[in-house]
């Protein structure tokens, strides 16, 4: 029974996802957005 539930839940997040990106809106953080940022972050991931 719960994992119907789960499965119902899923597929609403998921559809509500879809309809938020054809809206033109981002799901999840904040892009890089500068050449600067893009270096920090290239620096961080190769430093792991």
């Amino acid at each position: 029974m719960s994992g119907m539930e789960r499965a119902y839940i899923r597929d609403r997040t998921l559809e509500g996802h879809e309809s938020a990106r054809k809206r033109g809106k981002t799901i999840g953080g904040a892009g890089v957005t500068d050449e600067d940022m893009l270096s920090m972050a290239s620096t961080c991931a190769t430093s792991r």
